[in-house]
């Protein structure tokens, strides 16, 4: 009889295991247990992207400078990332700007759907009268319910 109950408790333990098994796993890719961006959010994450991404191709940060949250995470070319406040982001951008003229710019990847969203793009510029490219690559966190740029790297 014991041995009975045994063997119907291991076979239900199975069935459980089996059963949790089965349901979906949680989407590794936000690597965060926070909720992904409702449809609200990410229409208002695009609207600022929009933003950004004119400002880029204007080489004009101070149509962005908004955006950026207290602290930026920036690095450019091969330079270890630092942490700026916002006046020093909109600062070392605008030197960057000054000496690359940007002649396009586009997004070329955006997710929105994550809870750290990022964009990235190829940015074409004119630099001491030769044309030269790089990859920038941008990333929003939420903060005070609203998105805000907390890495712009250059590459």
């Amino acid at each position: 009889m014991q041995r009975s109950i045994a063997i119907l408790a291991l076979a239900l333990s199975v069935q459980a295991l089996a059963a949790q098994v089965r349901t979906s796993p949680p989407d590794v890719r936000t690597h965060s247990d926070s909720p992904l961006p409702a449809p609200p959010q990410r229409a208002k994450l695009r609207e600022i992207l929009k933003i950004v991404e004119l400002g880029i191709r204007r080489g004009a940060v101070d149509d962005f400078s908004g955006e950026w949250n207290s602290v930026v995470t920036i690095a450019m070319g091969s330079s270890d990332r630092q942490y700026y406040s916002m006046n020093q982001a909109t600062s070392m951008l605008n030197n960057f700007f000054a000496a690359h003229r940007p002649i396009s710019f586009k997004f070329s990847r955006i997710d929105d759907r994550s809870s750290s969203p990022y964009a990235t793009g190829r940015l074409v510029y004119i630099r001491k009268g030769v044309q030269e490219s790089v990859q920038i690559y941008i990333s929003f966190s939420r903060v005070d319910a609203r998105w805000v740029i907390t890495q712009f790297n250059i590459y």
